[in-house]
Protein backbone atom coordinates (compact mmCIF):
# COMPACT_ATOMS: atom_id res chain seq x y z
CA UNK A 1 0.00 0.00 0.00
CA UNK A 2 2.70 2.61 1.00
CA UNK A 3 4.04 1.79 -2.54
CA UNK A 4 0.77 2.71 -3.74
CA UNK A 5 0.35 5.74 -2.31
CA UNK A 6 3.55 7.58 -2.27
CA UNK A 7 5.35 6.37 -5.67
CA UNK A 8 4.64 9.02 -8.03
CA UNK A 9 2.22 10.97 -6.16
CA UNK A 10 2.24 14.42 -5.87
CA UNK A 11 -0.75 14.91 -3.78
CA UNK A 12 -3.16 12.92 -1.60
CA UNK A 13 -6.84 14.70 -0.19
CA UNK A 14 -6.90 13.43 3.03
CA UNK A 15 -4.23 10.74 3.03
CA UNK A 16 -5.38 9.47 6.48
CA UNK A 17 -9.15 8.60 4.76
CA UNK A 18 -7.56 7.28 2.09
CA UNK A 19 -5.68 4.98 4.03
CA UNK A 20 -8.34 4.26 6.57
CA UNK A 21 -10.48 2.95 3.62
CA UNK A 22 -7.92 0.90 1.98
CA UNK A 23 -6.80 -0.73 5.13
CA UNK A 24 -10.53 -1.20 6.20
CA UNK A 25 -12.70 -1.90 2.87
CA UNK A 26 -15.18 -0.33 1.86
CA UNK A 27 -18.15 -3.27 3.30
CA UNK A 28 -16.23 -5.94 1.94
CA UNK A 29 -16.24 -4.71 -2.13
CA UNK A 30 -13.30 -3.57 -4.05
CA UNK A 31 -12.82 0.22 -3.94
CA UNK A 32 -13.83 1.72 -7.18
CA UNK A 33 -11.03 3.60 -8.43
CA UNK A 34 -12.08 6.39 -11.48
CA UNK A 35 -9.94 7.77 -13.78
CA UNK A 36 -11.84 10.02 -16.79
CA UNK A 37 -10.29 9.76 -20.18
CA UNK A 38 -10.76 12.35 -22.46
CA UNK A 39 -10.41 11.18 -26.46
CA UNK A 40 -9.04 14.45 -28.07
CA UNK A 41 -6.29 12.90 -30.36
CA UNK A 42 -5.95 9.33 -31.47
CA UNK A 43 -2.48 8.67 -29.45
CA UNK A 44 -2.22 8.00 -26.25
CA UNK A 45 1.47 9.69 -25.02
CA UNK A 46 3.86 7.77 -22.32
CA UNK A 47 2.98 10.73 -19.94
CA UNK A 48 -0.87 9.23 -19.90
CA UNK A 49 1.04 5.93 -18.85
CA UNK A 50 1.80 7.07 -15.66
CA UNK A 51 -1.78 7.43 -14.27
CA UNK A 52 -2.20 3.94 -16.19
CA UNK A 53 -0.03 1.99 -14.11
CA UNK A 54 -0.84 3.75 -10.56
CA UNK A 55 -4.80 2.54 -12.25
CA UNK A 56 -3.07 -1.15 -12.32
CA UNK A 57 -1.37 -0.97 -9.25
CA UNK A 58 -5.08 -0.47 -7.55
CA UNK A 59 -6.22 -3.75 -9.42
CA UNK A 60 -3.53 -5.61 -8.08
CA UNK A 61 -4.62 -4.55 -4.33
CA UNK A 62 -7.61 -6.13 -5.73
CA UNK A 63 -9.94 -3.16 -6.67
CA UNK A 64 -12.11 -2.30 -9.72
CA UNK A 65 -10.74 0.24 -12.19
CA UNK A 66 -13.73 2.19 -13.41
CA UNK A 67 -13.29 4.30 -16.60
CA UNK A 68 -15.33 7.12 -17.92
CA UNK A 69 -14.61 7.87 -21.59
CA UNK A 70 -15.59 11.53 -21.52
CA UNK A 71 -17.09 11.76 -24.87
CA UNK A 72 -19.31 15.02 -23.60
CA UNK A 73 -16.44 16.65 -22.04
CA UNK A 74 -14.30 16.10 -24.99
CA UNK A 75 -16.38 17.89 -27.29
CA UNK A 76 -16.08 21.36 -24.96
CA UNK A 77 -12.46 20.41 -24.21
CA UNK A 78 -10.69 20.42 -21.20
CA UNK A 79 -9.20 24.28 -19.99
CA UNK A 80 -7.03 22.87 -17.73
CA UNK A 81 -3.21 24.44 -17.69
CA UNK A 82 -5.31 26.45 -21.21
CA UNK A 83 -4.12 30.08 -22.09
CA UNK A 84 -6.80 29.49 -24.38
CA UNK A 85 -9.75 27.77 -24.94
CA UNK A 86 -9.49 24.67 -26.33
CA UNK A 87 -11.21 23.50 -30.06
CA UNK A 88 -14.75 21.56 -29.62
CA UNK A 89 -14.38 18.22 -31.65
CA UNK A 90 -17.52 16.51 -33.01
CA UNK A 91 -18.86 13.48 -31.89
CA UNK A 92 -17.72 11.18 -34.63
CA UNK A 93 -14.21 12.25 -34.38
CA UNK A 94 -14.31 11.48 -30.27
CA UNK A 95 -15.71 8.00 -30.76
CA UNK A 96 -13.14 7.68 -33.52
CA UNK A 97 -10.73 8.17 -30.96
CA UNK A 98 -11.71 6.35 -28.15
CA UNK A 99 -11.34 3.08 -30.25
CA UNK A 100 -7.64 3.98 -30.66
CA UNK A 101 -7.61 4.73 -26.86
CA UNK A 102 -8.90 1.48 -25.57
CA UNK A 103 -6.06 -1.00 -27.23
CA UNK A 104 -3.38 1.71 -25.99
CA UNK A 105 -4.98 1.75 -22.63
CA UNK A 106 -5.53 -2.15 -21.84
CA UNK A 107 -1.58 -2.29 -22.56
CA UNK A 108 -1.19 -1.31 -18.71
CA UNK A 109 -4.40 -1.78 -16.92
CA UNK A 110 -5.92 -5.27 -16.34
CA UNK A 111 -9.55 -5.10 -18.77
CA UNK A 112 -11.37 -7.89 -17.19
CA UNK A 113 -10.72 -5.98 -14.10
CA UNK A 114 -12.10 -2.96 -15.51
CA UNK A 115 -15.59 -1.63 -15.75
CA UNK A 116 -15.97 0.63 -18.95
CA UNK A 117 -18.58 3.63 -19.42
CA UNK A 118 -19.69 6.68 -21.69
CA UNK A 119 -20.86 9.90 -20.19
CA UNK A 120 -23.46 9.99 -22.99
CA UNK A 121 -25.21 7.32 -20.83
CA UNK A 122 -26.50 9.59 -18.48
CA UNK A 123 -25.78 13.63 -20.35
CA UNK A 124 -27.59 12.19 -23.02
CA UNK A 125 -30.58 12.45 -20.85
CA UNK A 126 -30.02 15.62 -19.91
CA UNK A 127 -32.70 18.65 -19.97
CA UNK A 128 -31.90 22.38 -19.83
CA UNK A 129 -33.80 22.10 -16.12
CA UNK A 130 -30.89 19.38 -15.21
CA UNK A 131 -28.23 21.31 -16.32
CA UNK A 132 -29.01 24.84 -14.90
CA UNK A 133 -29.09 22.76 -11.39
CA UNK A 134 -25.91 21.25 -12.12
CA UNK A 135 -24.51 25.11 -12.45
CA UNK A 136 -25.57 26.20 -9.34
CA UNK A 137 -23.60 23.63 -7.64
CA UNK A 138 -20.18 26.27 -8.35
CA UNK A 139 -20.23 30.08 -8.37
CA UNK A 140 -18.36 31.77 -10.88
CA UNK A 141 -16.20 33.27 -7.99
CA UNK A 142 -15.40 29.63 -7.15
CA UNK A 143 -14.60 28.95 -10.66
CA UNK A 144 -11.91 31.99 -11.09
CA UNK A 145 -9.98 30.16 -7.71
CA UNK A 146 -8.72 28.21 -10.26
CA UNK A 147 -4.90 29.33 -11.88
CA UNK A 148 -6.05 28.61 -15.67
CA UNK A 149 -9.58 30.68 -15.33
CA UNK A 150 -8.18 33.29 -13.14
CA UNK A 151 -4.55 33.97 -15.45
CA UNK A 152 -7.35 34.51 -18.46
CA UNK A 153 -9.25 36.70 -16.66
CA UNK A 154 -6.58 38.66 -15.59
CA UNK A 155 -4.75 39.10 -19.12
CA UNK A 156 -7.86 39.61 -20.52
CA UNK A 157 -8.54 36.51 -22.43
CA UNK A 158 -12.04 35.07 -23.50
CA UNK A 159 -13.57 32.48 -20.55
CA UNK A 160 -16.35 30.60 -22.01
CA UNK A 161 -19.44 29.73 -20.19
CA UNK A 162 -18.87 26.32 -21.62
CA UNK A 163 -15.60 25.96 -20.27
CA UNK A 164 -17.36 26.22 -16.78
CA UNK A 165 -19.25 23.46 -17.45
CA UNK A 166 -16.23 20.78 -17.84
CA UNK A 167 -15.68 20.65 -14.04
CA UNK A 168 -18.78 20.23 -13.37
CA UNK A 169 -19.64 17.40 -15.71
CA UNK A 170 -16.67 15.80 -15.20
CA UNK A 171 -17.66 16.02 -11.22
CA UNK A 172 -21.01 14.59 -12.00
CA UNK A 173 -19.34 11.46 -13.46
CA UNK A 174 -18.06 10.73 -10.33
CA UNK A 175 -21.81 10.50 -8.56
CA UNK A 176 -23.14 8.43 -11.24
CA UNK A 177 -20.43 6.25 -10.84
CA UNK A 178 -20.29 5.88 -7.09
CA UNK A 179 -16.67 6.40 -7.07
CA UNK A 180 -14.64 6.20 -3.82
CA UNK A 181 -11.24 7.28 -5.29
CA UNK A 182 -10.52 9.04 -8.20
CA UNK A 183 -6.61 9.37 -9.62
CA UNK A 184 -5.69 11.87 -12.46
CA UNK A 185 -2.42 14.07 -13.05
CA UNK A 186 -1.87 17.25 -11.15
CA UNK A 187 -3.48 19.32 -14.06
CA UNK A 188 -6.85 17.53 -12.72
CA UNK A 189 -6.59 18.84 -8.57
CA UNK A 190 -9.55 21.41 -9.77
CA UNK A 191 -12.23 18.72 -11.40
CA UNK A 192 -11.51 15.70 -9.35
CA UNK A 193 -11.90 18.38 -6.26
CA UNK A 194 -15.24 19.02 -7.74
CA UNK A 195 -16.34 15.79 -8.04
CA UNK A 196 -15.70 15.23 -4.26
CA UNK A 197 -17.77 18.18 -3.17
CA UNK A 198 -20.91 17.17 -5.66
CA UNK A 199 -21.41 13.87 -4.31
CA UNK A 200 -22.36 14.53 -0.74
CA UNK A 201 -24.83 17.03 -2.57
CA UNK A 202 -26.13 13.38 -3.67
CA UNK A 203 -25.83 11.61 -0.87
CA UNK A 204 -22.83 9.57 -1.40
CA UNK A 205 -19.76 9.80 0.44
CA UNK A 206 -17.24 12.17 -1.01
CA UNK A 207 -14.26 10.49 -2.99
CA UNK A 208 -10.63 10.09 -2.28
CA UNK A 209 -8.66 12.19 -4.60
CA UNK A 210 -4.98 10.92 -5.44
CA UNK A 211 -2.75 13.02 -7.98
CA UNK A 212 0.05 11.75 -9.94
CA UNK A 213 3.40 13.82 -11.16
CA UNK A 214 3.29 15.11 -14.77
CA UNK A 215 6.56 14.01 -16.21
CA UNK A 216 8.17 16.76 -18.58
CA UNK A 217 8.77 15.99 -22.35
CA UNK A 218 11.34 15.49 -24.12
CA UNK A 219 12.54 18.95 -24.33
CA UNK A 220 12.81 18.84 -20.54
CA UNK A 221 10.64 20.82 -19.08
CA UNK A 222 7.29 21.68 -20.62
CA UNK A 223 4.97 18.93 -19.28
CA UNK A 224 4.05 16.42 -22.17
CA UNK A 225 1.78 16.87 -24.40
CA UNK A 226 0.82 16.53 -27.84
CA UNK A 227 -0.10 20.19 -28.65
CA UNK A 228 3.96 20.71 -28.11
CA UNK A 229 5.11 17.95 -30.14
CA UNK A 230 7.32 17.28 -27.15
CA UNK A 231 5.57 13.47 -26.48
CA UNK A 232 6.81 10.02 -27.36
CA UNK A 233 3.44 8.04 -28.44
CA UNK A 234 2.78 4.49 -26.71
CA UNK A 235 2.68 2.89 -30.22
CA UNK A 236 5.88 4.35 -31.35
CA UNK A 237 7.93 1.40 -32.28
CA UNK A 238 10.45 0.45 -29.51
CA UNK A 239 13.44 1.52 -32.05
CA UNK A 240 12.03 4.81 -32.00
CA UNK A 241 10.64 5.28 -28.05
CA UNK A 242 14.08 4.08 -27.36
CA UNK A 243 16.07 7.08 -29.38
CA UNK A 244 13.50 9.29 -28.01
CA UNK A 245 13.86 8.77 -24.66
CA UNK A 246 17.92 8.92 -25.34
CA UNK A 247 17.24 12.51 -26.82
CA UNK A 248 16.01 13.26 -22.87
CA UNK A 249 17.65 15.54 -20.73
CA UNK A 250 19.82 14.31 -18.07
CA UNK A 251 17.65 15.98 -14.98
CA UNK A 252 14.70 14.93 -16.16
CA UNK A 253 15.61 10.98 -15.91
CA UNK A 254 14.95 10.25 -12.50
CA UNK A 255 11.44 11.26 -12.47
CA UNK A 256 11.06 8.85 -15.79
CA UNK A 257 12.31 6.18 -14.08
CA UNK A 258 10.09 6.73 -10.86
CA UNK A 259 6.81 6.94 -12.95
CA UNK A 260 7.40 4.61 -15.89
CA UNK A 261 9.50 1.97 -14.36
CA UNK A 262 9.22 -0.49 -11.46
CA UNK A 263 12.99 -0.50 -10.46
CA UNK A 264 13.03 0.20 -6.22
CA UNK A 265 13.82 3.44 -5.33
CA UNK A 266 16.58 2.42 -2.82
CA UNK A 267 17.92 2.04 -6.64
CA UNK A 268 17.06 4.80 -7.72
CA UNK A 269 18.76 6.67 -4.99
CA UNK A 270 21.77 4.94 -5.65
CA UNK A 271 21.84 5.54 -9.08
CA UNK A 272 21.25 9.31 -8.62
CA UNK A 273 24.08 9.46 -5.56
CA UNK A 274 27.12 7.94 -8.21
CA UNK A 275 25.67 10.63 -10.98
CA UNK A 276 26.26 13.40 -8.27
CA UNK A 277 29.70 11.57 -7.54
CA UNK A 278 30.88 11.45 -11.11
CA UNK A 279 30.81 6.92 -10.39
CA UNK A 280 28.27 7.06 -12.77
CA UNK A 281 28.23 8.05 -16.69
CA UNK A 282 25.15 9.41 -16.74
CA UNK A 283 24.43 8.11 -20.27
CA UNK A 284 24.55 4.74 -18.79
CA UNK A 285 21.73 5.47 -16.34
CA UNK A 286 19.54 7.00 -19.33
CA UNK A 287 20.54 3.76 -21.50
CA UNK A 288 19.16 1.54 -18.59
CA UNK A 289 15.90 4.03 -17.70
CA UNK A 290 15.60 3.50 -21.96
CA UNK A 291 15.48 -0.23 -21.45
CA UNK A 292 13.13 0.07 -18.59
CA UNK A 293 10.73 1.84 -20.13
CA UNK A 294 10.54 0.57 -23.54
Amino acid sequence: MQHVLTRGVEQIVKEDELRRLLLEGNKGEPLRVKLGVDPTHYDLTIGHAVVFRKLRKFQQMGHKAVVVIGDWTARLGDPSDRVEARKPLTAEQVRANAETYFEQFFRIVDRDLTEVHYQTEWFDKFDLGDAIKLLSHKTVAQMLERDDFSNRYKSGIEIYLSEFMYPLLQGYDSVMLHSDVEIGGTDQTFNLLVGRELQPIFGQPSQQILTVQLIVGLDGYKKMGKSLSNYIAMTAPAHDMFGKLMSLPDHAMMSYFETLTDLPLAELTELRRKMDEGALNPRDVKLRMAREIV
